[in-house]
């Protein structure tokens, strides 16, 4: 499966309307900041799940690893689950 990234730039918290079409866009360093509490994650490339889309930080020592499936996001760090749930409750805990 190819994957369709955006660029690793500011991916921010939105919800865009259009056609009858969810948009959802993340800013997952800020996210990751936040859970953390660690700052300076940089985007790279990790393995492939095979299901949804993968997305790989690293900050220091640390790893993160992002997979949405379906609108279901889970966020581990260090092999640890931060974070699991719906992308839209990602966005609720963002504002």
């Amino acid at each position: 499966m190819t994957k369709s990234r955006q660029s690793p730039k500011k991916r921010r918290a939105t919800a865009r309307r259009s056609s009858g079409i969810v948009v959802l866009t993340f800013d997952f360093q800020s996210f990751l900041k936040r859970i953390t509490s660690i700052g300076g994650w940089k985007e790279h490339e990790g393995p492939d799940s095979g299901v949804g889309i993968d997305y790989w930080y690293r900050s220091g020592n640390h790893e993160a690893y992002i997979n949405i499936d379906q609108a279901e996001m889970t966020v581990s760090v260090d092999g640890e689950v931060v974070f699991q749930g719906s992308a839209n409750q990602a966005l609720v805990k963002e504002e």
